[in-house]
């Protein structure tokens, strides 16, 4: 007796689909031309399954073999069905399981190519058609070896999270977020001085993958993918990649880099993902998913965090090859604007208002000394600004969420406490401060000082780490933690593994004393600054400064230890000694490369 959804007969095209024989439950997806529908039907053993699968819901055909599905070489079917009804929420967008594609036939190795002397071409009348001589197929690459006793990872990487603007408190975590907080917080560390290298999305995703900064990536625009270093060059040699190659199974899930939609990349896979769930579309309702090769649309009542939620339960539950430890990377939209919350957190946090800040709507004597573009900003409106800050915060609910689930999936399956968990974001945001409209790609504190959270293995509880880290050092970090390398000939990594700091393991003084902040365009919002920058943020000590030179060449200087909302612009109080020192740690940090970064970095006494 088959069980399932009640389902209505439409002429339509199968998307894509699965067959899980442990359960017999047929994964659908149908696309009808306007919209791609997913559900599930219950089948009552593995071969109804695959009958299933095959007659009902699928662009090929399936049949039972050595204890799974199979799927043959056939052309999509047609006549297909639609499911009807759906509801948003945590638990309730169970996604399917598209198969993992077969991979790809390598051409043959230069020695084994022979040549083949020309034939001369017949002339037409004794010309006959000739049988294609089939490619053998080569063995199968052989899996990477199973590693022993290595540790899984969760990294949730938020979009646009400052930690200034959000309740970032180093006893507590960040505010709304009750389960971050308990769970993770409380059972693990966090940074306080953790920075991005360029408060923009892409750019700070692809250096996080890369362990490289922008300057070297090539990505310094979110328009940039198809003319920047990374894709897809670099993107074969990133963490994802090392640590697949070392035998992880590996998992994103959610927003990848911006320029990865449209029909070139709705099924387009990087390397090194083992289960890839890409995000095309980056509405809050009805997203386009690349499910591993398929592209899906799903329903319009579907919350995007939601969706990324139970597509990770799923995986953990039904994908992860639970031999292997695994490497997952769930990358939410929000809290990036629109700034749309689950409809069940409308409202949840009225009348939540941003904390005091003396750089909101600077005072006129002071936003004159402002770099150029910025000194002549108007002030912004504090009721629109403080209901987007009330927006952003209750979208972090659904991530909190998120996480709960996350860990209490783990925990269920016996494997929390050998699992880090990261929680970060890509680059921050201002809202009104420095009188600059809502938005990122700046220098000041609240675009580039992140949240940075990690419980795992060895780390105490209730760690608070006041030592510089930067974006650029997740991919040595993790890669350590893991036992994994970069293949050899890949291009130099710019950041620092801090395993050891975070563990209390290392013994001697942590090096970095400042961190490159650089940018390529205008701040959003029509603001005429900074064009192509260049800043330190140094915290050598006591000493704690921002020293910046913008695109027109025009310095500025914020000493944080006096002004830590960085409200005065004090270059004109330097002495030339101190401008000529700053200028040039400044000229050598930002062409670095590789472990020059970390030398160049490394500098005590700049500002005495």
């Amino acid at each position: 007796m088959r069980v399932g959804l009640l389902i209505a007969s439409i002429e339509a095209v199968a998307w894509a689909d699965t067959c899980d024989p442990s359960t017999y439950e047929v994964n659908i997806a149908y696309s009808t031309g306007s919209e791609h529908i997913l559900g599930t039907k219950k089948a009552a053993d593995a071969d109804e399954c695959c009958a299933l699968c095959a007659e009902d819901a699928s662009c090929r055909s399936w049949t039972f073999s050595g204890g799974s599905c199979k799927m043959r070489d056939t052309e999509p079917g047609e006549g297909r069905k639609k499911i009807k009804g759906h509801t948003s929420g945590p638990g309730n967008n169970a996604p399917p399981s598209p198969p993992t594609p077969p991979p790809p036939t390598p051409p043959p190795t230069p020695s084994s190519r022979r040549r083949r002397k020309p034939t001369p071409s017949p002339t037409p009348s004794s010309r006959r058609r000739r049988k294609p001589t089939p490619t053998p197929t080569p063995p199968p690459t052989p899996p990477a070896p199973i590693p022993k006793d290595k540790p899984n990872f969760v990294l949730v990487l938020t979009d646009d999270q400052d930690a200034l603007l959000n309740g970032y408190d180093p006893a507590v975590g960040v505010a709304h977020m009750k389960n971050l907080n308990t769970l993770v917080r409380s059972e693990g560390a966090l940074f306080t001085r953790y920075y991005d290298a360029y408060a923009l999305c892409s750019p700070s995703r692809s250096t996080i993958l890369t362990g490289r900064y922008p300057h070297n990536t090539g990505f310094q625009t979110n328009s940039q993918l198809k003319r920047s270093g990374f894709h897809p060059v670099q993107e074969r040699d990133t963490l994802n990649v090392w640590l697949n190659r070392t035998g992880y199974h590996t998992m994103l899930c959610g927003k990848y880099m911006n320029g990865y939609h449209g029909n070139k990349y709705e099924t387009y896979l990087p390397d090194g993902w083992g289960h890839f769930y890409g995000f095309q579309t980056l509405d809050y309702f009805g997203s386009r998913v690349n499910m591993n090769g398929p592209s899906y649309l799903y329903p319009k009542d579907a919350y995007q965090t939601d969706i990324i939620a139970n597509l990770s339960l799923n995986w953990l539950r039904k994908e992860w090859i639970q031999e292997r430890p695994f490497f997952m990377m769930l990358t939410p939209h929000a809290p990036h604007d629109p700034h749309t919350p689950a409809p069940r957190h409308l409202g949840k946090l009225a009348g939540l208002v941003q904390p005091p800040n003396p750089a909101f709507n600077l005072a006129d004597d002071l936003q004159k000394l402002l770099p150029k573009g910025l000194d002549t900003l108007k002030k912004v409106k504090v009721d629109k600004m403080n209901k987007k800050f009330q927006a952003r915060a209750e979208q972090l609910l659904a991530i909190d969420e998120m996480i709960g689930g996350i860990v209490n999936e783990l925990k269920s399956m016996d494997v929390l406490e050998k699992t880090y968990i990261i929680f970060t974001s890509d680059n921050g945001y201002h809202l009104g401060q420095h009188r600059l409209p809502d938005g990122k790609r700046l220098f000041f504190e609240h675009d580039i000082n992140l949240p940075l959270i990690i419980r795992g293995p060895g780390i105490a509880k209730g760690k608070t780490i006041h030592d510089m880290v930067g974006n650029y050092d997740y991919a040595p970090t993790i890669a350590e933690l893991a036992g994994a390398k970069p293949t050899n000939g890949a291009p130099a990594v710019d950041g620092l593994s801090w395993a050891a700091l975070v563990k209390g393991e290392r013994t001697a003084a942590w090096p970095r004393s400042l961190a490159l902040n650089e940018g390529f365009e205008n701040a959003e919002g029509g603001v005429k600054c900074c064009g192509k920058y260049h800043a330190l943020r140094i915290r050598d000590g006591d000493q704690d400064a921002l020293y910046v030179e913008t695109g027109s060449g025009e310095p500025a200087y914020f000493d944080n230890a006096a002004d830590p909302y960085q409200t005065t612009n004090i270059i004109g109080n330097l002495s030339k000694g101190m401008k000529a020192r700053l200028t040039a740690r400044l000229a050598s940090v930002k062409s670095c490369v590789g472990q020059q970064c970390v030398l160049a970095s490394s500098v005590q006494g700049l500002l005495v």
